[in-house]
């Protein structure tokens, strides 16, 4: 079967025909592997037959990347809805945050009369822990007749996932899952101021020689030696993929500030050929031009290392700043990308290689290790399909900080199942309280994917106390009597 000149897998045409059957779908499958094409199926269907369709993303910077996309191709058929940004809101395809489609249901349900689809990008951000009750929150409260896509990379639960939402919904669930990389990924550990990668099945031996590296950091630093040697031990990772041609490289650094440190740390490596460096600089030039952001100091340091081949890309900078990050990215004239785990949620992107430039991150709440799961949606952006036979991921360990069941749980733990993060807040209740009743609110709570998933472990426990009681009322136990001399 082909579509838009593609020649589907069996997952597309497995989701194209449930869509058609108007099922609510769940596509799990490998970054890269063609779950957009089944959106714009959907885009397509609804606007021949005359229904709108809803594309939601958890980040603006998705949703603005979306929009460009599909405008593109639909022209006036798409408008956006964000916080910061209204166009063509009449439009039969709307693009928007979450957050904009559940104030929609609180605010103007009838606007949504003639919406088919809802297409959830990223679903999995439903156990985000400060934003992942918006995506509970809209699936439960969206009117019934309307339809969800719902994309995501692997999903350990999926099938608890669909379970819930066919008990709130009154569509048939249909999940579909494909496991098959279309660029398949190599996997290592690099351990910092070494000089030797380890495939990831090879982690404990590893850890034992960041362990030897780590000891030899502090003899040296006992010796009195000058600080400047003593970074100069072992070679940087980013050396190392040059001379092993690894190049371009994606680095994913948990810090905004760290980003731009590691793009001007490294652009010393001069890694843009004379024209190449001409041409980074000519479209940059021209792009803030239009834009007007030339007498900006975020810009001035992006020029600064644009013509040397590296570059950083956050949440931070203002969006036509990131626009030409990911334009000179695509073009192959950014050749090391420091970024912040936005960069991963849904921009096509990818690099030959990606970099890990630490296995901890802020979530908001405490440092952590990355959970398994987030691990491999990062990895995801290595290998680029139809260039690149095989995709090459390096975690870098720091031998004299990192945490040895922390990164053994990261890099080859079992994908942690969704939780809920399911908390109506304030304005969510004084929303419903306009129509509603305790008890109807209530009634709602108990339709959470945190109810459904808290119930279903009562009921197991339950379970094992029947059968506790069971056994133990077929027990022949006989007290002894008590002999009187």
């Amino acid at each position: 079967m082909e579509y838009k000149n593609f020649t589907l897998d069996d997952f597309q045409i497995n989701s194209l025909e449930a869509i058609d059957r108007w099922n609510t779908v769940i596509v799990c499958a490998p970054t890269g592997s063609g779950k957009t094409l089944i959106a714009e199926y959907i885009i397509d269907k609804c606007i021949r037959e005359n229904h709108e369709v809803i594309y939601t993303a958890p980040i603006k910077a998705l949703s603005n990347q979306k929009y460009r996309d599909f405008k593109a191709q639909y022209g006036d058929k798409v408008g956006i809805l964000t916080g910061d940004v209204v166009i063509n809101s009449n439009a039969p395809c709307l693009i928007m945050t979450t957050e904009i489609f559940r104030n929609i249901i609180y605010d103007d349900p009838k606007r949504l009369s003639n919406v088919k689809y809802v297409i959830f990008d990223e679903v999995h951000y439903i156990e985000d822990p400060r934003r992942g009750t918006v995506w509970e929150e809209s699936i439960m409260l969206a009117p019934q007749h309307i339809h969800f896509l719902c994309l995501s990379a692997t999903i350990a639960n999926v099938d608890e996932l669909a379970s819930w939402m066919q008990s709130i919904r009154q569509s048939e669930v249909s999940v579909i899952i494909h496991e098959k990389r279309p660029v398949p990924l190599e996997p290592f550990v690099y351990i910092a101021g070494g000089n030797i990668p380890f495939q990831l099945n090879n982690l404990n031996k590893a850890l034992a020689y960041a362990n030897t590296i780590a000891e030899k950091m502090k003899q040296v630093q006992k010796s009195g030696q000058p600080h400047e040697m003593r970074q100069k031990s072992g070679v940087p990772i980013f050396e190392y993929l040059l001379s092993k041609s690894l190049l371009p490289a994606l680095c994913f650094s948990f810090s905004r500030k760290n980003c731009e440190k590691m793009a001007f740390q490294y652009k010393y490596m001069n890694l843009l050929k004379a024209e190449e460096a001409a041409e980074a600089v000519r479209i940059f030039d021209e792009h803030i031009e239009r834009f007007n952001l030339k007498g900006y100091l975020s810009t001035q340091n992006l020029r600064r290392l644009i013509e040397f081949g590296t570059a950083f890309h956050h949440a931070g900078m203002l969006p036509a700043q990131k626009d030409i990050v990911e334009i000179l990215f695509s073009k192959n004239l950014i050749k090391i990308l420091f970024a912040t785990e936005t960069f991963a949620v849904g921009i096509n992107m990818p690099a030959k290689t990606v970099v890990f430039d630490g296995l901890e991150k802020n979530d908001g709440i405490c440092f952590r290790y990355l959970k398994s799961y987030e691990y491999q949606q990062m990895s995801g952006r290595a290998g680029r399909r139809g260039i690149d036979e095989k995709g090459f991921v390096y975690a870098l360990i720091d031998p004299k900080y990192y945490n040895y069941a922390g990164t053994k749980q990261t890099l080859l733990g079992k994908l942690e199942p969704l939780k809920s993060q399911f908390a109506f807040s304030y304005s969510s209740i004084l929303n419903l309280h306009e129509t509603k009743n305790k008890a109807q609110i209530m009634e709602l709570c108990e339709k959470s994917f945190g109810y459904y998933q808290m119930k279903s472990v009562i009921e197991l426990k339950v379970e094992k106390m029947k059968q506790l009681d069971e056994k133990l009322s077929n027990l022949d136990c006989r007290v002894p009597q008590r002999r009187y001399a």
